[in-house]
């Protein structure tokens, strides 16, 4: 068997290029050359900005590269972790702004409720003041004062 120095893949006799990647053939002949399996940073930061992208990238490395998928899944599963967080703290800064803001709300309402309350007793404190100013204004009349 020969295979292709660039991709591994294997080549018929007399090609002169890779079916699979185009590459000029270098042959070498016995076993396929295999490719570096190594941690890739590109590969890692794209699983920790965007996780589900990082799963399918570790199903896809998993059987042929398992280094490879290892800092993967690392970066893929730090990245949904720190999201999980980052949302979690959003939510309570959020639902505590709401508590404030509904907090906020209920003393206005109150606040205002106290105010209609002290006009209304205010306008029957100036009508028993004109009713008993009449009442005296009559009592003068009728006695004559």
């Amino acid at each position: 068997m020969k295979y292709c120095a660039h991709c591994g893949a294997e080549l018929e006799d007399g090609a002169a290029v890779c079916p699979r990647c185009g590459a000029a053939c270098r042959e070498i002949s016995g076993v396929p050359p295999m490719l570096e399996d190594r941690s890739e940073a590109g590969l890692n930061v794209l699983s920790f900005l965007a996780p589900l992208v990082g799963l399918i990238l570790y199903l896809i490395y998993r059987g042929s590269m398992p280094c490879r998928a290892r800092g993967i899944k690392k970066a893929g599963l730090l990245g949904l972790g720190l999201s999980v967080l980052l949302v979690a703290c959003i939510g309570v800064f959020a639902g505590g702004e709401i508590a404030r803001q509904n907090e906020i709300r209920e003393a206005q309402e109150a606040a205002e409720q106290a105010r209609q309350r002290a006009d209304d007793l205010h306008r029957q404190s100036q009508e028993i003041q004109e009713a008993l100013e009449n009442a005296r204004r009559a009592l003068e009349s009728y006695y004559g004062s």
